[in-house]
């Protein structure tokens, strides 16, 4: 809401108007200032003119606030930071219903504008428009114009008891952190349409200050690519769902934040999986992985697939024994040994082979669905006999263990 437009409402001439934002969020409250203390930037603040000069010397305000004086303020009235503060020639109650009854305007307007908001995503996600100019045009609607980058950004908040009012707070919190951008709501996740100018990947964003935000609300967020063709915004809001899903069981708490190309090979396999299980009738998709990296498990103690685990932090820390064991909090010749021990068992190469580091990847994801997400227990038997020793590509001088 503009400060202007608000004194226009006011009855009674404005006798002075020190501007710090004209432009302002609409207040959760109007409150009358009757003691010094901490202005919050969310409440509109009334005040009698005869008391600011005792009252806003000793007033705070970190986020700004705004001050309406029902009378003449004397020129020595002064307070320690920048502030909205107004003197009128009206009485103090004749303030408060104006302000109150331009309050309440402003919502009636938002609450409009957030459900044709809210429709019109629902539009772009639902009906995936044939057309880009379609799609293009319902965006060249939205409240707040999408700058020449964006990316969709979804969050969802812990599904317990209180979650709806949690739920408004925590839009209220993220519509101040994202003020420039669009936010709505779809299928029980909060929808942030986040645009930036210039293009970068990752795309930009506030990552200390949301993640901190959904740490207060036990809440966690997917991010989209970036893009600039706001004729995807369905595709990047599907790329921000699966990082989200997926997130959550990579990380598992780790983090709150994931971005879809930290997620993305995770992310492709739940794909795979849910395509296969809906063309084929089965949810073995352990068949889809290498029977190479697959057997490497057969011989980890107590089926706890270290082996594999050591692997895959191998190939994804540029084969490094070092930053291996320092991210499995291990000695570096215990990786050393792992690494030869699988080498041994395979008869492949894993540092030289590019190939088949990318199977390994492929398969340890499709480990990751099935037990985690579809919470099945891994059962290799079928795929091999303790006696098969065909299932992997054995290299001559090696000895199968």
């Amino acid at each position: 809401m503009l400060l202007s437009e608000l004194c226009n409402k006011i009855p009674g001439r404005v006798l002075s108007r020190r501007v710090h934002k004209d432009d302002f969020g609409l207040p959760e409250l109007i409150m009358f200032l009757d003691r010094p203390g901490a202005l919050r930037s969310d409440v509109l603040y009334l005040l009698e003119a005869a008391a600011a000069e005792r009252i806003l010397p000793e007033c705070t305000a970190p986020m700004g606030s705004t001050v309406i004086c029902a009378g003449a303020l004397a020129s020595s009235v002064s307070c320690q930071v920048n502030i909205n503060l107004v003197a009128v020639e009206c009485d103090l109650f004749a303030v408060y219903n104006a302000a109150a009854e331009f309050v309440a305007e402003g919502r009636r307007n938002n609450s409009l504008a957030a459900d044709r908001l809210q429709r019109r995503f629902a539009s772009i996600v639902e009906e995936n428009f044939p057309s880009d100019y379609q799609v293009d045009t319902i965006c060249g609607t939205f409240p707040k114009h999408i700058k020449s980058s964006y990316c969709v950004i979804c969050v969802e908040s812990e599904d317990a008891p209180g979650r709806a009012v949690r739920d408004v707070q925590m839009r209220s919190d993220l519509a101040a952190l994202f003020s420039e951008d669009n936010i709505t709501v779809y299928d029980n996740d909060t929808i942030i349409i986040h645009s930036y100018d210039g293009f970068t990947h990752p795309p930009i964003l506030p990552l200390e200050e949301l993640s901190a935000l959904l740490t207060k609300y036990n809440a966690c967020a997917g991010v989209s690519n970036g893009m600039r063709k706001t004729a995807q915004m369905r595709m990047m809001y599907i790329l921000a769902k699966k990082a989200l899903e997926s997130g959550k069981v990579l990380f598992d708490g780790a983090k709150n934040v994931f971005f879809y190309d930290d997620t993305m090979l995770f992310s492709i396999m739940s794909l795979a999986a849910v395509g296969y299980e809906e063309q084929y009738g089965s949810d073995d998709i352990i068949l889809l992985g290498s029977p190479i990296i697959l057997n490497i498990i057969k011989h980890d103690p107590q089926g706890k697939r270290e082996l594999l685990e050591t692997l895959f932090q191998y190939v994804v820390n540029g084969r490094s024994t070092s930053k291996t064991a320092e991210a499995m909090h291990m000695h570096r010749n215990t990786v050393q040994n792992r690494i030869s021990l699988i080498e041994e068992i395979t008869g492949e190469q894993f540092s030289k082979d590019g190939m088949l580091q990318a199977k390994l990847l492929l398969t340890y994801y499709a480990i990751q669905y099935y037990t985690r997400v579809w919470n099945k227990k891994l059962v290799l038997s079928p795929l091999y006999g303790d006696e098969d020793a065909s299932a992997t590509r054995k290299k001559p001088g090696k000895k199968q263990q």
